[in-house]
């Protein structure tokens, strides 16, 4: 059996969980299935309980930043909670 390598993609959002889920949409929708999503919301935790009740069955990880943070500070903490040997940027507005 052939291993693939886990792929990291970070989604930045900032309270905007129904932009947030088509992106997610997007990602789930990929033939290649060793995907880990690293969602990290700048602010409050508007999105978690829409990851929640709709995510629940992939391999995601969800962050927030509790105040405002600004979109470079998400990306270094998606990073740094990472774990992929690839890792790929999309924003909450952004598709695959």
């Amino acid at each position: 059996m052939k291993e693939y390598p886990l792929v990291s993609i970070i989604v930045r959002t900032c309270g905007r969980p129904k932009v947030l889920k088509r992106a997610l949409e997007s990602i789930v929708n990929q033939d290649y299935k060793e995907i880990e999503i690293v969602v990290i919301e700048d602010g409050s935790n508007v999105s978690e309980e829409m990851l929640k009740q709709t995510y629940g069955d992939i391999n995601y990880q969800y962050f927030h930043t509790e105040s405002k943070k600004g979109r470079g500070v998400a990306g270094n903490i998606g990073l740094e909670k990472s774990k992929g040997v690839y890792l790929n940027f999309l924003d909450d507005d952004d598709r695959l």
